[in-house]
């Protein structure tokens, strides 16, 4: 019974499932990618020395790459949306 009274109150409060779940989600920036998932492809391109579009078919091909980004299952981003995002964060902190 306590169950269903705990069942009933997330429906009644609007409780996200992932929350009640305990999963950790990812703060998705205003192009709907996690600036982690950017940093960690940035760190890919550095150490492999590949540009834009070259570690973005990396990542994408690459099983344990898609995890290191935590792109896991989910698309991965662009090599333009990169490019955008990775020059928008550099253009920021040098104004």
């Amino acid at each position: 019974q306590l169950s269903a009274q705990c069942d009933l109150s997330r429906s009644c409060f609007g409780t996200p499932p992932d929350l009640t779940l305990g999963k950790k989600r990812l703060k998705r920036n205003i192009e709907g990618v996690a600036s982690e998932c950017i940093l960690r492809v940035a760190i890919v391109q550095q150490i492999e020395e590949r540009s834009f579009r070259d570690v973005i078919e990396r990542v994408d091909d690459s099983e344990m790459l898609r995890f290191f980004c935590r792109f896991y299952d989910d698309p991965v981003i662009s090599h333009s949306k990169y490019a955008t995002l990775v020059n928008m964060k550099f253009r920021s902190r040098n104004s």
